[in-house]
């Protein structure tokens, strides 16, 4: 809100959280295979920030982090006439509320020495966190490895040395930038991809 005035400022637009719920009905031919089927859906729905994956009307499927969050609720509709079938209602808190492909799209490029700018494109509906790897075929003196967004000037680097055939990554999605899959100490902030080119 403005101080002592009328109106509101808005000093940024972050989605914070997205909910979807899921309703259905459990069905098995006999009574044990239904009681033995409802420990099962229950396990597999506890997982933690487990793939959500979810098909539109167009084919394609699209994926979210999801975690569910009314367990002790998920099956409380449950009667003593239940014995084959029952309803259930699902109810999952996503770790981001944006959907994404269920698989990464790749895009490999050489460095030769120095600074090298590439463009990527972004084809998505909002910012995407991308995650790169570096691997080095020979490399000779490095003592720093960054990343720099042009656009936004948002940029992260690695500080320390580099051997050849070493993987460096920069996970925007973890906030984490690893070699060989040990977690390193970084500085900035990572970039993310705008919409488009």
């Amino acid at each position: 809100a403005v101080p002592r005035d009328d109106g509101a400022y808005l000093p940024a637009e972050y989605w914070r959280t997205r909910t979807i719920e899921v309703r259905g009905y459990i069905t098995k031919d006999t009574n044990a295979e239904f009681e033995a089927f409802l420990d099962t859906f229950r396990k597999r729905l506890r997982t933690r920030e487990a793939n959500l994956d979810i098909p539109r009307l167009d084919g394609v499927e699209r994926r979210y982090t999801a975690t569910l969050t009314n367990m002790d609720e998920l099956l409380v509709g449950r009667r003593g006439y239940h014995l084959t079938t029952m309803p259930f209602v699902a109810r999952f808190e996503c770790r981001t509320p944006f959907a994404t492909d269920r698989d990464y799209t790749a895009d490999e490029f050489t460095i030769s020495q120095g600074t090298t700018n590439r463009d990527v494109t972004n084809a998505g509906t909002i910012e995407a966190l991308p995650v790169v790897y570096f691997v080095p075929s020979s490399v000779s003196g490095v003592t720093a490895v960054n990343m720099k967004n042009l656009t936004n000037g948002e940029e992260i680097e690695y500080a320390g040395s580099l051997a050849a055939t070493d993987v460096l990554r920069f996970d925007s999605e973890a906030k984490e930038v690893t070699i060989n899959g040990a977690v390193q100490d970084y500085t900035g902030s990572f970039p993310k991809l705008e919409v488009g080119g």
